[in-house]
């Protein structure tokens, strides 16, 4: 899974933070799976931000809100999905 950012943004808290990527499976789009967004400061442990579809293509975007509740500091996005029947869990890097 990829997900598309700029490499340093500065978005604040209740404020939208738009996000793009593409879910690949052997180099083609994989259309209808949910894509969780996440902020995390250590990879492991992150806030949720929202979930996203992916579309025909495989591809996701959108503007989700950033929690009022999350700590200030600097954060990762991740993007991650459950999968489904036939794919397997999957997380950005």
């Amino acid at each position: 899974m990829a997900l598309r950012s700029p490499s340093q943004v500065v978005v604040y808290r209740g404020e939208s933070l738009t996000v793009s990527g593409q879910i690949l499976h052997e180099q083609r789009g994989v259309p209808g799976l949910q894509v969780d967004i996440l902020l995390s400061r250590d990879g492991k442990v992150g806030y949720p931000v929202g979930s996203l579809v992916s579309d025909g293509q495989g591809r996701f975007t959108g503007s989700l809100a950033v929690p009022r509740d999350v700590e200030v500091g600097s954060y990762r996005v991740f993007a991650e999905t459950p999968g489904d029947s036939r794919y397997s869990s999957a997380r950005s890097r």
